[in-house]
C-alpha cells in the first residue's frame, strides 16, 4: 500500500517538471522577442552613438539575466523527471562488475 502511494507521487512531480520546461520555454520565447526589440530600438535610435551603444548594452545584459534564469529552470526540470519519473536503468552485471571494471580502468590509466 505504501509503496503504492509512493509510485504515485511520480505522477505528482511529473507536473512540476512540465510546469519547470513550460517555464523555461516561455522565458525563451519571450526573450528572444525582447533582445529582438532591443536590436531594432538600437539600429532605430541611429547610428554608432555612445547613449544608443549604452542602452543596447543594458538592454543585452538584461537580457542575458533572464536567459540564465530560464536555463536554471530547464535544468531542474530536466533533472526532476530525471530523478523522480524515468525509471532507474537496471545494470544488467550488478554493482561488483562495474566496481572492477572501473578499478582496472584507473590501474591502466596510472
Amino acid at each position: 500500500m505504501l509503496q503504492h502511494a509512493l509510485s504515485f507521487t511520480r505522477y505528482v512531480v511529473f507536473v512540476a517538471v512540465l510546469a519547470a520546461l513550460a517555464a523555461s520555454v516561455a522565458l525563451i520565447l519571450y526573450q528572444v522577442a525582447v533582445v529582438a526589440e532591443v536590436i531594432f530600438d538600437a539600429v532605430r535610435q541611429g547610428g554608432l552613438f555612445p547613449k544608443s551603444g549604452k542602452a543596447l548594452a543594458v538592454g543585452l545584459i538584461e537580457a542575458m539575466d533572464v536567459f540564465l534564469i530560464a536555463i536554471v529552470a530547464l535544468v531542474i526540470g530536466l533533472g526532476l523527471h530525471r530523478l523522480f519519473v524515468m525509471k532507474l536503468c537496471r545494470c544488467r552485471d550488478g554493482l561488483r562488475s562495474t566496481i572492477s571494471r572501473i578499478s582496472k580502468a584507473i590501474l591502466s590509466a596510472s
